[in-house]
C-alpha cells in the first residue's frame, strides 16, 4: 500500500463522506488518487457499522458523475484552444475522437472500469461529437456498476478486504491496456493498412487456414 493510501484511510473514519466525494471527484479529473482501495476500505468500514453503505455508495456516485461530467465540460470548452497552444497534432486526437464518438456507449461504460482511462474518454467525449446526454447516460451506467461491485466486495469481505485491492487494480490495468491498444490501432491504422473490415477479413482468412491444416 502506498504512503498516499495510507494517508486517506487514516483520514477516512475522520471525514468520511467529504473525503469520499473530493477523492472521487478529483480522480475523475486525472488525479493519481487510490479510489478503489478508498472504496475497498469503505465497504469494509460500512459492514462493521462505521459508515452507511447506501450513503457511501451515493457520495461516491455523485463525486465521480460529477467530475466526469466537468472534465467533458472543460474539454468541450478549452479543448480546441489548449491543442492550439500546446501544438499537438489534432489529426492524431482526431482518429481516436472519431472512434470514440463512433462507439461511444461501450467505449463509455467500460472506461468507468478502467479507473486511470476514464479522464482521457472523458475529454475526447467532450472534443468529439459525442452527445452530453449519450455520455452522461453511460457514464452513469458504468460508475453505478463499476462502483457498486467494488464497495461490494469490500463489504462483503470486511476484514480481508486488503486481498482484493490488487485484484482490482490489476483488472484495471488489463483494461487500460486492450483500449489504449485499439486507440493506437486507431491512431495509426493507416500507416499499418488496418481497418475493422480488414481486420474482420484476416481473422476469418487465418481461421480457415488453420482449420484446412487440421483437415489435411
Amino acid at each position: 500500500m502506498t504512503s498516499l493510501a495510507a494517508m486517506l484511510l487514516s483520514w477516512l473514519l475522520l471525514y468520511k463522506y467529504t473525503l469520499l466525494f473530493g477523492v472521487f471527484f478529483l480522480s475523475a479529473l486525472a488525479l493519481p488518487l487510490p479510489g478503489n482501495t478508498l472504496l475497498l476500505a469503505t465497504g469494509a468500514f460500512a459492514s462493521q457499522g462505521y459508515m452507511s453503505y447506501p450513503l457511501a455508495l451515493a457520495v461516491v456516485l455523485l463525486g465521480n458523475i460529477l467530475g466526469d461530467v466537468a472534465g467533458y465540460a472543460l474539454a468541450a470548452i478549452y479543448g480546441d484552444d489548449v491543442i492550439r497552444k500546446l501544438h499537438i497534432k489534432r489529426s492524431y486526437i482526431s482518429s481516436v475522437e472519431k472512434y470514440v464518438a463512433h462507439h461511444p456507449r461501450v467505449t463509455i461504460f467500460i472506461s468507468r472500469f478502467a479507473g486511470s482511462l476514464d479522464p482521457v474518454v472523458n475529454i475526447l467525449s467532450g472534443l468529439g461529437e459525442v452527445s452530453f446526454k449519450t455520455f452522461l447516460i453511460f457514464d452513469i451506467l458504468g460508475n453505478f456498476v463499476s462502483l457498486t461491485a467494488v464497495i461490494s466486495v469490500g463489504y462483503y469481505l470486511g476484514d480481508y478486504w486488503q486481498t482484493f485491492s490488487g485484484v482490482f487494480a490489476t483488472t484495471g490495468w488489463i483494461i487500460f491496456a486492450v483500449l489504449t491498444a485499439g486507440a493506437i490501432l486507431v491512431i495509426f491504422r493507416k500507416q499499418i493498412g488496418f481497418s475493422e473490415l480488414s481486420f474482420v477479413k484476416r481473422t476469418r482468412h487465418y481461421i480457415r487456414r488453420i482449420i484446412q491444416k487440421y483437415e489435411a
